[in-house]
């Protein structure tokens, strides 16, 4: 009796065990179509993953597009079709806990003070789908789950279709979009005409950090204007203001009534690539007040003859293609007065630029 007694306490225990295993084994599917697999094979295993494994009932998930280990601030139409078909489906889930990114503040809205949305993200885990291939051959789509507390794969969560895709799944999967909440990572930096987006972002990374920071009276000022950089300066004045906004400083009307200070500060990086520094610092040496700052990605081409400001493109010509002659820099070893050359191909696939020197030599420009 006491046996069976024992064999029956541990044969749920073990069921269970069994089970999650079961649920945490990765599966490799070579199914002919991509749709027939997400709808027989990903969506029941996860489904089945978010509202019956223990590691995973009633936690926070999101889904989202991955490169790597990273979410793609330009992810392909193809995964994002899936995140969003994804989406769809566990919303539908009452036993799934699904979550989307907050979003910012509305600095539009007319409305004063404009509240800081600050908490922080809420999901604990992430599903991560990412694909590809190349037109005419096999492809491959990865779907794991991502454990945002320890920032690592959870292992055995993980399925995989590997096949051929159909003409429209090839296009979209060359296709591209953007992540306008990820506008500022270097892969997607901030473009010519987005001084305005830049700023508000910046504000509200800064309001945030100094809610965290509490202090009164805070008084704002505008340090310079950008060391005389026309889009540096207006950036630095537009970001007081959606503070302003949101009720976490005043702006001074004089330098010599502030106590804090916003300087910005652009520091290159290779090609046009430019990191911006926003900062607030205090205007004396008190303790009291807090020092807070951020930084984003932007793209700072360069003019013929002088380095531009930031944002500001050169002409493009009708076909896309727009080739422009830098003299005053050379930018490879022997091109002698040649200059440098600027090439810019939106759109393009693949684009090289091959180049002859005076002693004869062949230089590969493009990519550098």
């Amino acid at each position: 009796m006491n046996d069976r007694s024992a064999s029956g306490g541990l044969l749920p225990g073990i069921v269970a065990w069994v089970l999650a295993a079961a649920l945490l084994t990765p599966v490799a599917s070579r199914a002919d179509g991509l749709d027939g697999w997400f709808e027989g094979d990903l969506v029941p295993w996860l489904t089945a993953q978010l509202s019956g494994h223990p590691r995973f009932m009633g936690e926070p998930v999101r889904v989202a597009v991955f490169s790597g280990n990273e979410e793609d601030p330009t992810p392909d139409l193809l995964s994002a079709g899936l995140v969003g078909a994804l989406e769809s489906e566990l919303s539908r889930r009452p036993d799934v806990r699904l979550v989307r990114l907050p979003a910012g503040p509305e600095w539009d809205d007319q409305r004063l003070p404009t509240r800081l949305p600050c908490l922080p993200a809420e999901e604990a885990y992430i599903v991560a789908v990412e694909s590809s291939g190349a037109v005419g051959s096999m492809a491959v789509v990865k779907v794991r789950i991502l454990d945002t507390h320890e920032r690592q794969w959870v292992p055995g969560a993980a399925r995989e279709w590997r096949g051929r895709l159909s003409g429209e799944q090839q296009r979209r999967l060359v296709q591209t979009g953007t992540r306008d909440d990820l506008r500022g990572h270097r892969d997607l930096p901030y473009v010519p005409g987005q001084e305005d987006l830049l700023a508000a972002r910046a504000a509200h990374a800064l309001g945030c950090a100094l809610l965290a920071h509490p202090a009164d009276g805070l008084m704002l000022w505008p340090d310079g204007d950008g060391d005389g950089n026309e889009e540096a300066g207006r950036i630095a004045r537009l970001v007081p203001r959606y503070l302003a906004r949101s009720g976490v400083v005043r702006v001074a009307s004089a330098p010599s009534e502030a106590n804090m200070l916003l300087a910005v500060d652009f520091q290159p990086l290779e090609g046009d690539m430019r990191q911006v520094w926003i900062a607030l610092s205090p205007a004396g040496s008190d303790p009291e007040l807090p020092s807070v700052r951020t930084s984003f990605y932007a793209s700072v081409p360069l003019d013929a003859g002088s380095r531009r400001g930031p944002f500001r493109d050169p002409p493009v010509a009708d076909d896309g293609l727009a080739l422009e002659l830098l003299p005053d820099d050379c930018a490879w070893e022997g091109c002698g007065d040649g200059g440098a050359l600027e090439v810019r191909a939106p759109g393009s696939l693949h684009l090289e630029l091959i180049a002859v020197t005076r002693e004869g030599s062949v230089v590969r420009l493009y990519p550098s």
